[in-house]
């Protein structure tokens, strides 16, 4: 069943406020139905929306500006008018997918409610652009999402471009953060994947991972920051366990130290860290640490640091050494 938002009175010409028509459009949809968002070249102008429901929203956007060639928003799907610690669009049930969507905001993206357990979420094809990092905005939410699929999701302009809490078997595929103050800010996931993840243009850190459980990084990327101040670490792995890190940092990346562990088991293989590290390490652990490094590249400034004891390698690559 294909709702379409036009028929509810939603307008899309960039002036009308859309709230109601495309809330009343989400309320009438059957379960497991679709409500369509037709993209004409300009916004349907909203404040916030409420899935409370398994249906799927989705627009014809295709994620490319032909005009300009940028992939971004110049022209969005939906342009929210929400101000403070207040979303664009809220997920509160299972079995909810986004997809094809663009959203500009001045506030925060897409939250997936921890309170009703978002079970199923998809999100495909979306991008989200904050206008400016402040107020501590968010482009996506993921809280205790079990079973879910993010792809292809860019977030710019926002103070933490991608913010995990919790949740359980969920992947996170060609994800991107750009121009944020921080990439990818993620606490108390277990058995979950982030693959072909990039952050850039940033002014803190990559990633960070806090109290994580069988998560794994594979063929994720750091390119530029701004170089303004040096972070303390590209990559902060804190209290986890069985965790897989896979990542290349770029030479105009600048930071203290390329990836910090203060964690048990984890594995760092298949790393390439070109980083400016003017005082500090490739990878850097509290005592206690447990590392595993494989078939990594640390050109330059070939140091790892666990605790006060420093180990250097003069060569790209190294096999199953702990430390």
């Amino acid at each position: 069943h294909i709702i379409n938002v036009l028929d509810y009175g939603a307008q899309g010409d960039g002036e009308t406020d859309d709230t109601l028509a495309i809330q009343n459009a989400i309320n009438e949809c059957p379960m497991h139905g679709t409500v369509y968002i037709p993209f004409f070249g300009t916004a349907y102008i909203i404040t916030s929306l409420y899935i409370d429901k398994p249906i799927r929203l989705v627009s014809n956007y295709t994620g490319y500006e032909i005009d300009t060639g940028i992939i971004g928003m110049d022209t969005p799907v939906l342009q929210s008018t929400a101000t403070g610690h207040t979303f664009a669009i809220y997920i509160r049930s299972y079995g909810v997918t986004v997809e094809n969507l663009s959203i500009k905001t001045s506030a925060f993206g897409i939250s997936c409610d921890t309170q009703l357990m978002p079970r199923f979420t998809i999100i495909r094809n979306v991008s989200i652009d904050c206008t400016a990092p402040s107020g501590g905005n968010i482009g996506l939410f993921a809280n205790d999402c079990f079973l879910s699929t993010f792809e292809r999701i860019t977030v710019y302009h926002a103070d933490r471009g991608f913010y995990i809490y919790t949740g359980t078997s969920s992947t996170y595929t060609n994800c991107w953060a750009r121009d944020c103050t921080s990439g990818f800010d993620v606490a108390k996931l277990y058995y979950s994947s982030f693959i072909n993840c990039c952050a850039d243009s940033l002014h803190s850190y990559a990633f960070r991972f806090y109290q994580c459980l069988s998560t794994s990084m594979i063929n994720c990327g750091h390119e530029t920051n701004d170089g303004a101040s040096y972070n303390f670490a590209a990559v902060v792995i804190a209290e986890c366990s069985a965790f897989r890190c896979e990542i290349e940092m770029t030479p105009d990346v600048q930071t203290t130290n390329g990836i910090y562990v203060a964690s048990s088991n984890v594995l760092l293989t298949n790393c390439l860290c070109n980083a400016t590290h003017p005082s500090g390490d490739m990878v850097a652990g509290d005592n206690g640490a447990l590392i595993n490094v494989f078939s990594c590249s640390f050109p330059g400034n070939n140091k790892i640091r666990i605790g006060n004891n420093v180990y250097n390698y003069n060569q790209s690559f190294f096999a199953s050494t702990q430390v």
